[in-house]
C-alpha cells in the first residue's frame, strides 16, 4: 500500500490490469496481513528452535573431530618456537624436548630442560606437542 491507499503498479499494469491486479479483494488481502501478523511470533520461535538445533548439529560434528590435548607431570613436549622470534621458511617450528614441571590449569603448563632449568613462563596446551623417542 502506498501513502494514499493506492497499490504499486508498474508502468506496464497501468495500460493493461495482469492477474494479479484484477484479483486483488481489499478484504481478503487484509484478512491474510492480519494472520501474517498473528502468526509472526510461532513463525521466529520455530525459526529459533531449528537455529539451535543446526547449533547443536554443527558442534557434534566438530567436537567429533576435535581430540584433546592432555599432558602429565614428567611428560616430554615439544613447544613451538616464540612469536617474538623470526622464523625462517625452513627453519623448524618446534624446539625441545621439555619436560611438564607444574599443570597450572587445565590447559597451562610449566615447562623445565631436560637439564632441570625451568623455562620462565607458562605455556598453552596449543603451543605444546607430544614428544616421540
Amino acid at each position: 500500500m502506498l501513502t494514499y491507499g493506492f497499490e504499486a503498479l508498474i508502468p506496464s499494469e497501468i495500460v493493461e490490469p495482469t492477474c494479479r491486479v484484477i484479483r486483488y479483494e481489499e478484504k481478503q488481502n487484509l484478512q491474510a496481513r492480519n494472520y501474517d501478523l498473528d502468526m509472526v511470533e510461532e513463525l521466529r520461535s520455530t525459526g529459533k528452535i531449528q537455529m539451535e538445533n543446526y547449533k547443536r548439529r554443527i558442534m557434534r560434528h566438530y567436537n567429533s573431530s576435535v581430540r584433546e590435548r592432555t599432558f602429565q607431570i614428567d611428560n616430554l613436549v615439544l613447544r613451538r618456537f616464540d612469536v617474538q622470534k623470526m622464523v625462517g621458511k625452513l627453519d623448524p617450528e618446534w624446539e625441545g624436548p621439555y619436560k611438564i614441571k607444574v599443570i597450572h590449569q587445565e590447559c597451562t603448563y610449566k615447562l623445565m630442560t631436560l637439564e632441570g632449568v625451568e623455562i620462565p613462563r607458562t605455556w598453552n596446551v596449543s603451543n605444546l606437542k607430544k614428544f616421540y623417542y
